[in-house]
């Protein structure tokens, strides 16, 4: 074997057990059950996913006569709940597809 062929892999080894995991973004193709999309291909199980993401609110239809508060509610949950066609941040740990937030543009 080539010296040079094994430096590399012995540096690639090294590297890959102190790079942290993975991470990527995905799309998300259903909500109940969470269905995401990396690349071309859909997972469906094995996934992780703080419950707020998909607690499915409806802020407007809260009864108050607070306004302010509920236009604070809607605005603040639309920010991070997610729905199909949304990107997520996707962090991959072995078999496991762990969904840390939503991405959104600026």
């Amino acid at each position: 074997m080539n010296p040079y062929s094994r430096l590399a892999e012995m540096m690639e080894e090294k590297g890959a057990a102190r790079n942290g995991y993975e991470m990527g973004d995905a799309v998300v193709t259903r909500v109940s059950p969470l269905v995401i999309k990396i690349n071309e291909v859909e997972i469906s199980e094995h996934i992780c996913c703080h419950p707020a993401l998909m607690l499915g609110l409806n802020p407007a239809g809260i009864s108050t006569a607070e306004t302010a508060l509920k236009q604070c509610l809607t605005g603040f949950y639309r920010a991070f709940q997610i729905h199909v066609g949304d990107r997520v941040l996707v962090q991959r740990v072995g078999d496991r597809f762990f969904v840390l937030c939503k991405v959104v543009d600026l």
